[in-house]
């Protein structure tokens, strides 16, 4: 309970039965009785009082206890306390009737004359703290001076308050409280900042506040705002009720409104339900749908749906228009011990209407291009090596509106097995054990459309569905001891139930075409006919597509090492994993296509025209090859690394210089052209100074020609200047990322992983701990003390900046353009991100603050501000590309938060100029 000061430690318990066993010391040894007394028997004929205590009264002190018989008094000092049931009183001084069986409870004065050992009243789970009490423990009715007690966040001071238990009354189902020129609030100081004033308050702990008229007071001073009753819910959990509107705006656009007033409905403790809503005067409205749910050990989830309507007016416009929006979301986990073989879960995020970009200015809405679902649905079928899995897949572009939907995808694997595998192995394996023999199964449909036209008939005429199966075999084993060999065999078998159909009409088709005009005004056509008129078409039809394909590869690891027996460094070694493989695919060309005529006239006027008769499919369009292939290929895989003697510990380790340095190419032995490919060399991503810049660089070569359009030519380019090569195409990659902390970390010399930096905090804050809490234990807080305000003063400038983040994005580019080399930079951009706290109640967020050097501009900045109240909260954030910003003042408690005040220039505003 704020505000007291009390050693719980300290105390020490005195239990006392009953006044009766109360004895005085006596200084006199008493003298030994010759003749022996039998035992003291309790006469069963003595009746108690009605008014007596039903139950044990326990009191006691820690300094002092002073026992009044002539008034049957007992006076408590020090950290005194009597127990009832479940009625428990402590104050710092106690004086107890037994008589009448009343407490009376005050606090006392420390040395330096301030109140100590406030008095506080349990009752159950509800506690009051208060500056002094008369309470009858026999009507369990109470009498309290300036009592200050919390009910959930609130906190209810009141001048004289009056308790009434509800073992007192047959009609009465709880404990009510009744306080006069009470305060309400949720600021914890003994003095609040502000609170609502009411003469009358009735409180049912855990359960209601009920005030009368009441005026709202910011820092004693009463303001305009009158209250003529109010009730507030202290019910602990969930409890259905009316949901206040989080903003009250005027938009120049919209008008006045109200944004998500609603209602709440806790249904029971697995499921509730939020129904809130956005209303303006001018017409603009929307409703939101917000609900969650959980089985505990089985599954937790939850469902958003939103829609907007927004009335705009145009400048220049008489009508205005209406944009209409959607959004839903829905996530749904599965608990790992729900289930041993079925499992599902997955969330779906979709939205139609551009829903984010007109109803969120934030820089991370704004700059989100993309929004993607799925869900999934599996099954390990036990006992058999096969697995059956459901799913729905979703991705959106935001900025064009595109969708790509598969649903469902309806998938069936097995497990690898080895079919030539013994059960019972002896000596060493054979080659042929090793083989593997895998399948897999997949039917699925799928769609794309845009979210303008997603809910029409034309979404269903777009879908495509299909089959398709997929068979491998593979091995692998070492011959001549440093070769590897792995072979394998693919089988394809996809199933199209849509194929293409073309016929040629005999209709005469005259395409005119006008020349020139004659100077009498005579129009000249040049008339082109067309003998017939070709007709494709798509039609229902089962088409298989099968596909055989073989291949097989080999690779070795070669090293070579340098080492060096002075100086800093001591060895380089350098890796080549080079790989050669031959992939063989049949001819399959003639099984699948059609011919077709172009001209009814036939003979020599007629041009056979061939086509695939398979359309676009959700498996794509099969690839066509008219002579085969037999491809060989090679990859040469490098890595360099060193050993170096460490200055810190005089210690060997080893450093990577660069990874992943890769040169590939190809050789098509069936192709009638352009057999060689293009050689390639990447490096992947190299990273320096612990991850802070990576680099990543590309580059091709090319033996064939090429015009001035980048096509390639049927020459080789050694022909044309002596060069086996051609170089085609490059591309530099570098980025940057680094908080401002890590490069100082850097700088020192002492840069740490996050791993370490984090044990250091910890074995910081358990050192730190125990002063903490002895310092928080004396002040009456849960502060920590001395070792957090050691640390505190260590902070420098720069420590504001810690998690400041600073990212670069690079990208330079060139190619071969025929008669020229072309180079430029693609991408040069430079962002900040982070938070700034320059007190303990004071931060600034930078959610973006980018600039581009290649178009000179600003990237979307996005800024703010936040200021802790202590009982109340401040912000403000601003988005100068759309000219959007919102500033906001109000109470940071939950039950209060209706007393604030909004202040915004939303993204309808700022679109359409008002």
């Amino acid at each position: 309970m704020v505000g007291q000061d009390i050693d719980s430690t300290s105390t020490q318990k005195v239990v006392v039965d009953s006044l009766g066993d109360f004895q005085l010391n006596d200084t006199i040894p008493p003298v030994q009785d010759s003749i022996p007394l039998p035992p003291f028997r309790k006469p069963a004929n003595v009746k108690f009082s009605a008014d007596a205590p039903q139950t044990e009264i326990v009191y006691g002190a820690t300094d002092k206890k002073w026992f009044d018989l002539d008034s049957n008094l007992v006076h408590l000092y020090g950290n005194a306390f009597v127990e009832y049931g479940t009625l428990k009183l402590k104050a710092g001084y106690i004086v107890f009737d037994f008589k009448n069986n009343i407490a009376t409870a005050e606090g006392v004065l420390d040395s330096a004359g301030n109140e100590a050992q406030r008095p506080t009243f349990v009752d159950g789970d509800s506690e009051f703290s208060y500056n002094k009490l008369r309470y009858n423990f026999q009507t369990q009715k109470g009498f309290v001076y300036n009592t200050y007690t919390q009910e959930g966040d609130l906190y209810v001071q009141g001048a004289q308050t009056k308790f009434v238990s509800a073992d007192s009354d047959s009609t009465m189902q709880y404990d009510q409280i009744f306080n006069k020129n009470a305060i309400i609030t949720s600021c914890n100081l003994d003095h609040p900042h502000f609170g609502i004033r009411a003469q009358k308050l009735k409180v049912v702990p855990e359960q209601l506040a009920v005030l009368g008229p009441a005026r709202l007071e910011i820092a004693d001073i009463p303001t305009p705002l009158i209250l003529p009753f109010g009730f507030f819910p202290l019910v602990q959990g969930k409890s259905s009720g009316l949901i206040f509107p989080d903003n009250y705006e005027y938009s120049p656009q919209w008008g006045f409104g109200l944004q998500n007033i609603g209602y709440y409905f806790a249904i029971n403790d697995y499921i509730d339900m939020k129904v809130t809503g956005d209303i303006y005067l001018r017409g603009s409205y929307g409703v939101g749908l917000e609900t969650s749910y959980t089985k505990r050990y089985k599954y937790r989830g939850g469902l958003n749906v939103s829609y907007a309507s927004r009335l705009n007016e145009i400048s220049g416009e008489v009508d205005p228009t209406r944009d209409n929006s959607f959004k839903i979301q829905w996530n749904h986990n599965q608990d790992a011990k729900a289930h041993p073989y079925f499992k599902i879960g997955g969330s779906v995020n979709m939205e139609f209407g551009g829903f984010t970009q007109q109803n969120n200015p934030s820089f991370a809405a704004q700059s989100r291009t993309t929004q993607r679902s799925n869900v999934n649905l599996s099954h390990s079928l036990p006992g058999t090596p096969f697995s059956a899995s459901a799913s729905f897949n979703h991705s959106q572009n935001l900025r064009t509106g595109d969708i790509t939907m598969t649903f469902p995808n309806l998938q069936l694997r097995m497990n690898q097995i080895y079919p030539f595998k013994k059960k019972k192995t002896s000596g060493k394996a054979k080659w042929y054990e090793s083989i593997t023999l895998n399948y897999s199964s997949e039917a699925k449909n799928y769609v794309k459309a845009n979210d303008s036209t997603f809910f029409t008939n034309q979404t269903l005429a777009d879908l495509e569905y299909g089959v398709k199966h997929t068979a491998s075999s593979n091995t692998s084993f070492k011959f001549l001891k440093y070769f590897n060999f792995n072979p394998s065999v693919n089988y394809n078998e996809t199933w199209y139930f849509r194929r293409n159909q073309s016929t040629l009409l005999n209709e005469l088709v005259l395409d005119s075409t006008q020349v020139e005009v004659s100077p009498d005004g005579t129009i000249i056509y040049d008339i082109d006919t067309t003998y017939g008129r070709r007709l494709d078409t798509i039609v229902t039809a089962f088409t298989p597509y099968r596909n055989f394909s073989a291949s097989a590869s080999i690779s070795t690891t070669i090293f070579g090492t340098k080492k060096f027996s002075r100086g800093k460094l001591r060895g380089l070694r350098h890796v080549i994993k080079p790989s050669i493989s031959l992939n063989y695919q049949p001819n399959n060309r003639d099984n699948y296509i059609e011919f077709v005529d172009s001209d009814y006239r036939g003979g020599i006027y007629n041009a056979v025209d061939e086509y695939s008769i398979f359309p676009s499919g959700v498996f794509g369009t099969p690839s066509l090859n008219s002579e085969g292939n037999f491809n060989m290929s090679y990859r040469f895989k490098n890595d360099v690394e060193a050993k170096y003697m460490s200055r810190q510990d005089s210690t060997l380790k080893k450093m990577k210089i660069f990874t992943n340095w890769n040169f590939s190419g190809s050789y098509n032995m069936l192709a009638d052209s352009f057999q060689l490919s293009p050689i390639a060399f990447s490096t992947g991503n190299t990273s320096f100074l612990k991850g802070i810049i990576n680099l990543g660089f590309n580059m091709r070569f090319d033996p064939y020609q090429i015009n001035d359009n980048r096509q390639r030519l049927q020459e080789f380019q050694f022909s044309k200047n002596n060069s086996p090569l051609r170089f085609d195409q490059m591309n530099l990659t570098l980025t940057t990322r680094f908080t401002v902390k890590k490069i100082r970390e850097l700088l020192a010399g002492s840069l740490k992983s996050e791993e370490e930096v984090v044990d250091e905090r910890n074995q910081e804050e358990e050192g730190g701990r125990g002063e903490g809490n002895e310092r928080g234990a004396r002040n009456g807080r849960g502060e920590r003390g001395g070792s957090a305000n050691k640390l505190e003063k260590q902070e420098t400038f720069l420590d504001l900046f810690n998690d400041f983040s600073i990212s670069h994005s690079f990208r330079y580019t060139g190619m071969d353009m025929g008669s020229r080399d072309t180079f430029f930079i693609s991408t040069n951009t430079v962002s900040l991100r982070g938070n700034v706290k320059l007190s303990e109640n004071w931060s600034i967020r930078v959610g973006n603050f980018g600039y581009d050097l290649k178009n000179k501009g600003f990237t979307y900045p996005d800024f703010g501000f936040e200021r802790n109240l202590h009982c109340w909260e401040m912000s403000f954030s601003w988005q100068p590309r759309f000219g959007t910003y919102s500033f906001f003042i109000g109470v940071s408690s939950n039950t209060l938060n209706f007393i604030k005040t909004n202040y915004n220039k939303n993204v309808g505003d700022a679109q359409f100029g008002r």
